[in-house]
């Protein structure tokens, strides 16, 4: 498990077999980004687990929520997050102009004006349109010097720059997060590290295990994977989860194949084919719940009978 997320008491799963280049490769490359550009990371945030220094996150692009008391700032895109110190980020400079067609204003950072087209059918003609600038007055002048680039000679003056209330007033903030194969193969190195923790550090070295191997460490062939609010453990409802920052993983046989699940803080969770048409024992079959500072809490496999009329 990243320390990312925290320790997991003195039984925090740890493998003494990993060559020192491989761990600094999935520290680098899998689990960084896990910790910092993913859901899991935005909500490590929130559990008060802090980054030791600030970061990028391409993967996530924040909003201001639709909020009527946001006015004119409703939609606005906000920098990245600072996982040092958590709390609100401030609007990125950028150029908003309203799309005829949707209603709805489409929202271009200062580092993607470059990619804006002008469109005399969705925006309007000159003079029609409906633009602004939502950014700092230092940042003004540069938005507009990117505008004069891609044709777009801007002469309005609805410029906004909002400032949020403190006193720990909250604001709605809306994240879209991209999970690529990065995120995945981060997932699936964890779930493949507890099983060997689980089974042995030789449980992954046979054959039928180079697929999920070389998924993880190279980027290969990816395994087949879904994601779903469905509940982990099978207990809970939509209305009942179980309370906390837990972290769940499971590996079992199902449809003749080797299924991994993962579940970071009862949201999503997501499962992979670890090995097409292969079983493993069921003494390998295992679930564990880690929870930060407390022993990891093993779930039992159980046979639910078939009720009969």
């Amino acid at each position: 498990m990243p320390q990312s997320f925290g320790k997991f008491s003195f039984a925090t799963p740890t493998l003494t077999c990993v060559c020192d280049r491989c761990n600094e490769f999935f520290g680098r490359y899998l689990d960084q980004p896990l910790a910092r550009d993913s859901w899991e990371g935005l909500t490590r945030y929130r559990q008060g687990i802090r980054a030791r220094e600030k970061g990028k996150h391409p993967r996530i692009q924040l909003t201001l929520g639709d909020e009527e008391q946001l006015g004119d700032f409703a939609g606005a895109l906000l920098q990245d997050v600072d996982g040092t110190k958590g709390g609100l980020p401030v609007p990125k400079p950028q150029f908003q102009i309203k799309n005829k067609k949707t209603g709805k204003y489409e929202m271009y950072p200062i580092e993607k004006i470059k990619d804006f087209k002008m469109d005399d059918e969705l925006y309007g003609e000159a003079g029609s349109r409906e633009v602004r600038i939502i950014s700092h007055i230092d940042d003004r002048q540069s938005v507009i010097d990117e505008l004069k680039k891609v044709g777009v000679d801007y002469k309005h003056k609805n410029d906004f720059y909002p400032t949020f209330a403190k006193d720990g007033n909250s604001v709605l903030v809306e994240a879209t997060v991209t999970i690529d194969h990065t995120i995945k193969r981060a997932y699936v190195k964890i779930i493949l590290n507890a099983f060997a923790w689980r089974s042995g550090q030789n449980a992954i070295m046979g054959q039928e295990w180079e697929k999920a191997r070389k998924y993880v460490r190279y980027n290969a062939d990816p395994l087949r994977a879904r994601m779903s609010n469905k509940p982990f453990w099978g207990q809970e409802s939509d209305t009942m989860r179980f309370a906390g920052d837990h972290i769940s993983v499971m590996v079992e046989n199902r449809d003749n194949n080797v299924l991994g699940k993962i579940q970071f803080y009862n949201h999503y969770t997501y499962e992979f084919i670890l090995v097409e048409n292969h079983s493993i024992s069921s003494e390998q079959e295992f679930a564990v719940r880690f929870t930060r500072n407390e022993l990891p809490a093993f779930g039992e496999k159980r046979t639910v009978p078939r009720q009969t009329s």
